[in-house]
């Protein structure tokens, strides 16, 4: 048999881990600090109508992280004596992990930069 990706699995592990960092995401954008001196992140960095940027952002990248390192992001810390094996990827399943990733960070990116200029 020819070594080469799994896409099933490809697709499978990239739909969780958005799944996962969109969830992240969420929490990360609505969870108040507790005190009234805290703020909240969406406060501090995340405007009304970055949100649904920011978490395809992370979504994107939390699948690219998932579908390029499989098992091995999942259960790394829960298999001592026995470590998960390595995805089965080929040239075209990383370069669409890679892709995602990219665009991901772009996506990310271009939707929080404009609250970190500097104001002139």
């Amino acid at each position: 048999m020819k070594p080469g990706a799994d896409w099933l699995a490809w697709t499978l592990q990239c739909l969780v881990g958005m799944a996962v960092s969109a969830g992240l995401g969420v929490y990360l954008i609505s969870h108040s600090g507790g005190g009234a001196h805290y703020h909240t992140l969406r406060e501090l960095w995340v405007k009304p109508d970055q949100v649904v940027p920011c978490l395809w952002g992370a979504a994107l990248i939390g699948g690219a992280l998932a579908s390029h390192f499989g098992d091995q992001l999942w259960l790394r810390s829960s298999y001592l004596l026995l470590q998960p094996d390595a995805p089965a990827q080929s040239w075209a399943s990383r370069l669409a992990s890679g892709a995602l990733g990219i665009f991901g960070i772009l996506l990310l990116g271009v939707a929080l930069f404009p609250n970190f200029r500097p104001s002139l």
